[in-house]
């Protein structure tokens, strides 16, 4: 890339007169090397990770982001068949929810597992353990049907529903 004075950058012929090394260390100008025109182009060209990038960016309302990215995804393949060495990846929002995603799906398990040991090791007793844990799906659904209904007042209200299940035999 080069960036001419202003004084010497007032036409396309001044970039057509630069003067361009040749292999034999000549100068000659670039107009006679290259063909100098206006072209529309890209205002900006982003880079990252040393590639070109193009950001398309919208809001999505009345859908949830998962089901409009998966559209589009079927719409692009579809439709577009990239050259090679040209791909689409999805951020902002889905790519947050995809790795929310990701850890809750270990983190779920594992507290659901350490719920069931910790009532094992208070009560001694698998069928006891057994029987407080399976009652914490039913007092799931008991915190989370208000807020289908639109009833539930914060996020933190069906996880104070969820309270009294855990702590109820002590």
């Amino acid at each position: 890339m080069v960036r001419l004075d202003s004084a010497y950058r007032s036409s396309i012929d001044d970039v057509g007169n630069l003067m361009v090394p040749t292999n034999t260390d000549l100068q000659v100008p670039l107009a006679q090397v290259a063909t100098v025109s206006y072209k529309l182009g890209a205002a900006q060209i982003s880079r990252e990770e040393g590639k070109r990038r193009i950001v398309i960016g919208f809001n999505v309302s009345g859908r949830d982001v998962e089901s409009v990215v998966t559209d589009i995804q079927k719409q692009l393949a579809t439709k577009i068949q990239l050259p090679s060495g040209y791909y689409f990846t999805y951020g902002g929002q889905f790519q947050n929810l995809k790795e929310a995603s990701e850890r809750l799906s270990i983190a779920v398990p594992v507290s659901l597992l350490l719920i069931f040991v910790l009532l094992y090791f208070t009560f001694h007793s698998f069928k006891q353990a057994g029987l407080i844990f399976t009652a914490i799906p039913m007092s799931a659904i008991g915190a989370f049907l208000p807020c289908c209904s639109g009833a539930c007042l914060s996020a933190s209200a069906p996880a104070l529903a969820l309270l009294p299940c855990l702590v109820w035999p002590y």
